[in-house]
């Protein structure tokens, strides 16, 4: 894990504050949760996989390059933001 994506509090307190570690095989990521209660990183072929909240922050991976999107969501289901990984 690098150093600017392992800490021992929440990047940010807004939804949104990307890092993204590349691999060969996968990327990982870490994003800023804000307000949001849960995410799912959603491919460009409409694939949906859940990400881990994890300390005030967002927490997953997916195959290297692809470039999918992470979509977070409020309590009450609405969309609380959207960002390209």
């Amino acid at each position: 894990c690098s150093p600017d994506l392992c800490s021992d509090s929440p990047t940010a307190d807004t939804f949104g504050l990307v890092g993204v570690d590349t691999g060969t095989a996968a990327d990982g990521f870490v994003v800023s949760a804000g307000a949001a209660v849960r995410a799912e990183v959603t491919t460009t072929d409409g694939r949906t996989f859940p990400a881990l909240l994890v300390g005030g922050d967002f927490w997953g991976w997916f195959t290297a390059g692809s470039h999918p999107t992470l979509v977070a969501y409020a309590d009450d289901g609405s969309v609380v933001g959207r960002v390209r990984l």
